[in-house]
């Protein structure tokens, strides 16, 4: 078995950062661009039919392009953002591809402005057609503002693109100490799911202090982006920091306050119960925020190499479709995953779509169950790229909503899996524990996020700024509601929210988490209950889709709605029937615990 986690292998993309061909491509993008505007700049509204299709489909092979290029630049960033050439080389790449689509940028807003009987003229071509998803929504984001609002709104994006690189760039200079050792943010995650109290205590305190010492920085960007969003919000006529998400994401604003609603009313009977079991089974009444993901106390957590790892994950998918799993072992095959913890890697996973070429995995393996889970999350993403992409890049443009699908589905996939392989009862019991961590994260701290973030946001907006303890406050306001009184949240914790970048490179973005986890649950007890005929093939055909569909739309052949008052409540269920199990078998384990600790005292008495 092999130890060390792969890197990835950027090759088929570009040789390097140096390679030529990027120069090339960029030039070539520049020029399709300029003819691109020449061809069509003031004349879409009088176009023949046939035109206006060439046109979109040029677009999307344009934007593919782009993204390719972007793609690979972010790749190489992410994988060490200490690399001075790195950083220049993403820098400019952004410049150079945001000149190409300011040229493209009077299309959509042309399209936007066309009367509807005009459009009706030229979406009697059928590749015009092809695309009228993203027509649709192209002209339900219809703009009315006049020059000089857009050119402040441009002048706002590139202050919070500088603000973001400033974020990134104090993230990585931070000095964190652990027992008086350099460590980096990737260690401290590591040991956050370590058996052991002691280094758990020591990794939290220094995560906290690391990002306290730089607070008063983060608290600029946070300050920057929250009044530029607010700007933007209110010259389009947002009236919450959350609508023009849910208007990106292609969900009513209802939909989403019944979802978070429908979250904080479960909290109490799932995610309070669960975090004083946890209490319970570490022997106290209550436990620390770096506690939150130990795993069960005085059972030794399962390790996992890389390879043990891949065989569970491409076993799930195998077992239940061919073509699924022939695409997940492509990832590994062609060394399309870089899960090797390095210092200066940006911590998190995620998963990149290339519809000119083959999709990447970034991730750092550490060996847990969690790791295990996420590889199979983020595999999930890149089976879902793989089948989407044959949409076009305008196809691919999918709603978180839409996104988290394939990716919680494949985690309930392999956590299944998992536990049908596992015969040890205390394993099984550990596993189930670690599926609730997984649904703690997904659902319930996502959700304390975006309670966190409508803070932030609020506050900016009716106070001008907020300052540090004012953002430490609503961090530990917002923490304690949803882990409840058996987790200790105070200023030992009050500085991890500078740890959560995307809460502010897409903000409100982390309540598609909370969505896919309720939706996908109802999702895969549909499965599981096999009542739907070959539910394989369907579920592709639904991923297939990418976002060409609405996602409420994409449900129907599943029979589920998610309109229903109820709908999130079934999801919501199912999560507590696992702490219900947890706590039904809880007394048999710390009996189990109690016999191991009186053998071990009498043992030591001899």
């Amino acid at each position: 078995m092999n130890d060390t986690p792969p890197r990835w292998d950027l090759s088929p993309l570009y040789g390097s950062i140096d390679d030529p061909q990027i120069g090339k491509d960029l030039k070539a993008l520049s020029m399709q661009a300029h003819r691109f505007a020449l061809r069509g700049q003031g004349k879409i509204t009088a176009m023949p039919p046939a035109d206006f299709g060439k046109m979109i489909a040029d677009y999307d092979k344009l934007i593919a392009k782009t993204d390719k290029i972007n793609a690979f630049a972010e790749m190489v960033y992410t994988a060490d953002r200490a690399d001075e050439r790195n950083i220049a080389f993403y820098e400019k790449t952004q410049a150079r591809t945001n000149a190409v689509l300011k040229k493209t940028a009077f299309f959509e807003a042309e399209i936007a402005d066309l009367s509807d009987e005009a459009l009706n003229r030229l979406m009697t071509d059928k590749t015009a057609q092809k695309y009228g998803f993203w027509i649709e929504q192209v002209r339900a984001d219809k703009s009315d503002l006049d020059a000089d609002t857009l050119a402040q709104l441009e002048k706002n994006a590139a202050k919070t693109e500088k603000a973001l690189l400033l974020y990134d760039k104090t993230q990585n200079e931070i000095d964190f100490t652990l027992d008086g050792k350099k460590a980096t943010s990737n260690d401290l995650y590591a040991l956050a799911y370590s058996a052991d109290e002691t280094e758990r205590y020591k990794a939290g305190l220094a995560m906290n202090d690391g990002y306290k010492s730089k607070a008063g920085i983060f608290a600029s960007v946070v300050n920057t982006v929250a009044k530029n969003k607010a700007f933007s919000d209110e010259k389009q006529g947002f009236h919450s920091p959350v609508e023009a998400r849910n208007k990106s994401n292609r969900i009513d604003d209802a939909v989403v306050s019944a979802l978070m609603s429908s979250v904080d009313e479960a909290t109490p009977a799932v995610a309070h119960r669960y975090y004083a079991l946890k209490a319970k089974w570490a022997g106290r009444d209550k436990i620390g925020y770096w506690d939150r993901n130990a795993p069960v106390s005085g059972i030794k957590p399962r390790r996992y190499t890389f390879d043990e790892a891949k065989d569970i994950v491409l076993s799930a998918y195998d077992s239940f479709d061919k073509e699924m799993g022939d695409i997940a072992r492509g990832f590994f095959d062609e060394k399309r995953i870089d899960a090797e913890p390095r210092p200066n890697k940006e911590p998190g996973e995620y998963a990149m779509p290339i519809v000119n070429g083959k999709p990447y995995i970034k991730m750092s393996f550490g060996g847990t169950t969690n790791d295990v889970l996420a590889l199979a999350h983020e595999l999930g993403h890149g089976i879902h790229y793989e089948l989407a992409k044959k949409q076009g890049s305008l196809g691919m443009q999918m709603p978180v909503t839409t996104e988290e699908t394939a990716s919680i589905f494949a985690e309930m996939l392999t956590f299944d899996t998992l536990l049908k392989r596992e015969k040890d009862p205390k394993q099984r019991f550990a596993l189930l524990s670690d599926k609730m961590n997984r649904v703690m994260l997904t659902t319930f701290r996502q959700t304390a996020l975006h309670h966190y973030e409508e803070d932030i946001h609020t506050t900016v907006r009716e106070k001008g700024a907020i300052s540090v303890p004012e953002i430490n406050n609503a961090w530990t306001t917002a923490q304690q509601k949803m882990t409840g009184p058996a987790v200790i949240n105070d200023e030992r914790s009050s500085s991890c929210w500078a740890d959560v970048p995307h809460l502010l490179k897409t903000p409100f973005y982390v309540y598609g988490y909370a969505y896919g986890e309720c939706m996908t649950s109802s999702l895969y007890q549909v499965y599981k209950d096999g009542k739907i005929a070959d539910f394989p093939k369907k579920y592709k055909e639904m991923l297939a889709k990418g976002a060409t569909e609405r996602p409420d739309k994409l449900l129907k052949p599943f029979g589920l709605d998610v309109s229903k008052p109820d709908f999130w409540k079934q999801g919501l269920s199912m999560m507590k029937g696992y702490v219900d199990k947890l706590e039904q078998l809880t007394p048999a384990i710390m009996q189990t615990k109690t016999a191991a600790l009186l053998k071990q005292s009498k043992t030591a008495g001899r």
